[in-house]
């Protein structure tokens, strides 16, 4: 079965590692996230998402100033739904712009956009191709971007997994002796702790990857439908960090071609092309910036 044979909205299918950038309601802290290269509706062959994750205690909302990037004039003004505590949210540009009163003759094909927020925690800008099947980190921020080593955003559900898009963990031990790692595992929706995984010992500077499909099994959880994406943080005493990586399909057929990777090259995250000799037995994952080879067969 082809993976888009089954009708699972286009948020399922998105993950992004790494960058992001601190938002928080206080005033002396980044109240306000301004944000560059989005692009807008108009741009069909390329998809632009807003994340938002809540990291504070109560709900609150994120007001987004649209301008156009060329001309620096406002062209609409959309205010989020609530957040709850927790929660990661992600929004279509799509939808808001639609929300926003932002009429498809004044979209330009970039905006720059300004974040008020009302809650602290992080933002992501997510760039998704649908023709290559690629998806992008392109958060840029003003006041910089960071890393939160402690908590991974969007970790995919079985759902997601079945479809051919699965969420490996990679938890490193950067601590001075041996030690297991617990994870608490929140839907992403509203920010409802689910369960916690614990790992087997980690020796020092080893590292362990484990499948989230197998996390689930050990927590004897199943997600609802709907439901596509996990918060995974660190809980307790535990010196290291996680990360997470994402296999990309096996030569899946998409829009008439072949999805795989280049052998030889680093400058994209699935292209597609006819897979042939080699590229049809390799893919790649990402590990936060830093990318790996592997063969089909490995987990």
């Amino acid at each position: 079965m082809g993976i888009y044979r089954i009708r699972l909205p286009i948020e399922a299918l998105l993950l992004i590692v790494g960058l992001l950038c601190f938002v928080a309601e206080q005033p002396s802290m980044a109240a306000t996230v301004d944000a560059g290269a989005i692009f807008s509706s108009s741009q069909t062959s390329s998809q632009s998402y807003v994340r938002i994750y809540n990291t504070g205690s109560s709900s609150g909302t994120v007001t987004v100033t649209s301008r156009d990037s060329a001309t620096g004039q406002s062209v609409g003004r959309w205010t989020s739904p609530s957040i709850q505590a927790g929660s990661q949210q992600q929004y279509f540009i799509g939808t808001i712009e639609s929300e926003a009163g932002i009429g498809p003759s004044a979209r330009p094909s970039y905006y720059a956009m300004t974040i008020d927020s009302g809650v602290s925690g992080h933002f992501q800008h997510v760039l998704y191709r649908p023709a290559e099947g690629t998806l992008t980190n392109l958060s840029t921020c003003a006041a910089g971007t960071t890393v939160d080593s402690t908590r991974l955003l969007a970790v995919h559900t079985g759902l997601v997994a079945a479809v051919g898009f699965p969420s490996t963990l990679a938890i490193t031990n950067t601590g001075a002796g041996a030690a297991a790692a617990t994870l608490g595992v929140y839907d992403a929706r509203n920010g409802n702790r689910i369960g916690a995984y614990t790992s087997l010992s980690i020796p020092v500077g080893g590292q362990v990857l484990i499948a989230m499909t197998a996390i689930e099994s050990a927590i004897s959880f199943s997600p609802s439908a709907g439901m596509f994406h996990y918060v995974i943080r660190i809980e307790g005493a535990f010196s290291g960090f996680i990360q997470q990586s994402r296999r990309q399909p096996k030569c899946r057929r998409h829009y008439g071609y072949d999805h795989c990777l280049p052998a030889t090259t680093d400058t994209a995250l699935g292209n597609c092309k006819p897979c042939r000799g080699a590229n049809r037995r390799r893919h790649r994952g990402h590990f936060d910036g830093r990318w790996i080879l592997r063969r089909y067969g490995d987990s």
